[in-house]
Order: structure tokens, then sequence, then C-alpha cells
């Protein structure tokens, strides 16, 4: 019987790619709520005048600006903002005026890349999720202190 290599876990794509959203979402929301009310708890909706809590029962999402979730756009931090849900959800994003505030944050051009942006694809290793989350994780807890 010869020296065999021990038998590693396989990862899975949806299970880490879940875990990397859910990083993602979390430190979306803490950076955006920091930058639009100056505390960890609420949130202004980028695209309405809406405060919601982060957490917790009818908080905010992290909302793309640009939607598709197989694209190279769904960890991008300039693509996505804390949005509440009616914005997200119900009106589809409000995308009407996600486009102006973008407009004005970013600049016309670069928002135009942004949305050309959405055609191109990438497909991520498990590893890569995992690494993805140990980002925004790291991101997160710079922003808990």
């Amino acid at each position: 019987m010869g020296i065999g290599f021990p038998k590693v876990k396989h990862l899975k794509i949806k299970p880490t790619k879940k875990k990397a959203w859910v990083a993602c979402s979390r430190y979306i929301r803490l950076r955006d709520a920091i930058k639009t009310t100056g505390t960890k708890e609420m949130v202004m909706c980028y695209t309405c005048p809406a405060v919601v809590p982060i957490q917790g029962r009818g908080c905010a999402q992290a909302g793309h600006f640009i939607g598709g979730r197989k694209n190279v756009l769904l960890f991008d931090e300039n693509q996505i903002r804390a949005q509440c849900y009616m914005c997200n959800i119900r009106r589809k994003g409000n995308w009407d005026a996600y486009y102006r505030n973008m407009v004005e944050e970013f600049g016309f051009e670069v928002v135009q890349n942004m949305i050309y942006a959405k055609w191109d694809t990438i497909k991520y290793t498990p590893q890569e999720f995992l690494d993805i989350e140990a980002t925004f994780i790291s991101k997160l807890q710079k922003l808990s202190v």
C-alpha cells in the first residue's frame, strides 16, 4: 500500500459564493452607514431618503447599480450601495435615482464604463470566493473598531 495524500474536503461553488456575498453585503452596509449617518447602526438608502437599520428586521440591503449575479460586478464595491428594501426589491433597484447618484459621484464616463462592464464575465473558483470573503471580513473588522 503506497503513501497517499490526505483527503481534502472538496469546496463547492454555491456555499462559498454565498459566504463571500454575506461578507460583502455586511461590509457595504456598515461602510455606507458610517458614511451617511455617522453611526454603525443606521444607514441612508442610496436612492431615496429612507434611513433603515443595517441589520435585523427591515434592514438595508446591498444593492447593485448594474444587476446580474454572475458577472464581474458582483463584488465591485463601486457598484454596490446600501439600499432600503423598497428601492432594491420593489422598485427593482430604483435605477433612475441610482444612475443620477452614480453619475454625480463618479462622473458620466466612469458610469458608462460600469454599464458596459456588465457584459464581461468571470468564473470564480471556490478558493477565489473564500479569498473574497476573507478580504471583506478584514475590511469589516477595520470598520468595526
